[in-house]
């Protein structure tokens, strides 16, 4: 966090906030630990809440950086720039799903996976919701897009989890559920199906290549100003 604040000065607040909800959620899953809405809540705090505050933080990583036109005339690369402070949240938002994850199997929590598979419960939905966040903020340069998709993907991937599911044929112990895989919150509304680990990869894998897009769009220092045109 001391790193979040000296490298990211201008988003001191955001983290701030983000460190509070955190403890917050700390404290849900402890009050909720002896009842079964303790698996609900600690499954939703890992697979949406926590990267979707991410996802918000990383859309001002450059957009609407009060330093921009310092940043843009320094001698490194703002693509680099941009890598550092993707790196800086993707390791906050690792480090409190880790300590979510270890606190339910301290308070002896439910879940329905543990070990490595427990894990990617949290690491799918954050590697997307970091890129997409972080890539349409750049297209217009806007901090304010990356925040609309990250709430979009949220409201979205909530209804309609349910919804493709209810859509499967057969057990989906048996059949499996293949729509389901659609949805980055799949945890939440059919953990259990064979589909699953193919869902974790499919959202870590598009999340991993909106990064990318991301660091490329950084390279187009244009785009990060509101009244440029961008051919």
């Amino acid at each position: 966090m001391d790193a979040a604040f000296t490298r990211l000065p201008h988003r001191r607040l955001e983290f701030s906030i983000v460190s509070g909800i955190i403890l917050v959620l700390m404290l849900l899953m402890w009050s909720s630990r002896a009842s079964e809405s303790g698996t609900r809540v600690s499954i939703s705090a890992m697979e949406l809440l926590v990267p979707l505050l991410v996802g918000i933080l990383a859309a001002g990583l450059l957009a609407d950086d009060p330093a921009l036109e310092l940043l843009l005339t320094a001698p490194r690369p703002t693509r680099n720039i941009l890598a550092d402070r993707l790196f800086i949240v993707l390791t906050l938002g690792a480090f409190s799903c880790l300590v979510l994850h270890l606190l339910t199997n301290r308070l002896g929590i439910f879940m329905p996976y543990d070990g490595i598979d427990q894990a990617f419960i949290w690491i799918s939905p954050l590697s997307f919701y970091t890129g997409a966040s972080s890539c349409a903020a750049l297209i217009r340069g806007r901090m304010l897009d990356g925040v609309i998709v990250c709430l979009i993907i949220s409201v979205v991937a909530l209804f309609s989890g349910p919804l493709l599911a209810a859509r499967c044929q057969g057990p989906p112990l048996i059949a499996g559920c293949w729509l389901a895989v659609l949805n980055p919150l799949m945890t939440s509304s059919t953990p259990y199906d064979p589909f699953w680990p193919a869902n974790r990869v499919l959202w870590f894998v598009s999340g991993a290549l909106l990064v990318g897009a991301s660091l490329l769009l950084a390279g187009q220092g244009e785009r990060l100003f509101h009244d440029t045109p961008v051919e």
